[in-house]
């Protein structure tokens, strides 16, 4: 499950972390090198360098094979990965292009962050970065609290789209040390969870 950190005053900018398991799924093996020898670079593109966080958006990735001569070389075996988000790799083996296709999807983890895809053919590696981005995690309240009263406070999370990402941590904290009722919660349907602050401490 992906945790979020606020650690901020509530009153404050709330910051994103993320977790980064990854999925991939193809066919074909991986191992072996069909047509591999004499490949000298690997060149890593994507469709685009962003990817929103909402659920079901996806990016095309291609892998360029080449020799020493930079000429495209057909039937190398590329193994792919990913340190986050789902690929998906329907055929390894490069075409009569030197290309490999794979799609990419945050893979159902909301979180602002940067994926990385690497590409290896025959030991020869290439990679490229594409950032997850428009996921947004807000924070509403009383903007002033008398010492001594609770009252309760609204966290939000959302994806690019603006929709509400239900079932994520999100871990809060008060850096001028106020009370808070609990300091890990998880949100709703609506991607929001709620927490009560008691103004414990002036100021």
């Amino acid at each position: 499950m992906t945790k979020f950190s606020y650690l901020a005053t509530l009153l404050m900018a709330l910051a994103l972390a993320a977790c980064g398991d990854s999925t991939i799924t193809g066919s074909g093996g991986g191992g072996g090198v069909i047509g591999g020898a004499g490949v000298a670079g690997v060149n890593v593109l994507a469709s685009s360098p962003t990817l929103p966080s909402t659920s079901g958006q996806t990016l095309s990735i291609s892998v360029i094979v080449r020799d020493a001569n930079n000429v495209a070389m057909e039937g190398v075996t590329v193994i792919l990965s990913t340190d986050s988000g789902t690929l998906t790799v329907p055929d390894p083996v490069s075409d009569a292009s030197g290309i490999v296709f794979a799609a990419l999807t945050a893979g159902g983890d909301p979180a602002n962050r940067a994926i990385v895809v690497t590409a290896d053919a025959n030991g020869v590696l290439g990679s490229v970065t594409v950032n997850v981005i428009g996921s947004t995690l807000s924070l509403s309240g009383p903007t002033a609290l008398p010492q001594g009263d609770t009252a309760p406070f609204t966290v939000v999370l959302a994806d690019s789209s603006g929709i509400g990402t239900a079932g994520q941590t999100v871990d809060i904290s008060s850096s001028t040390g106020n009370t808070l009722a609990a300091t890990s919660l998880t949100t709703d349907n609506g991607g929001q969870a709620q927490v009560d602050v008691t103004a414990s401490t002036p100021g």
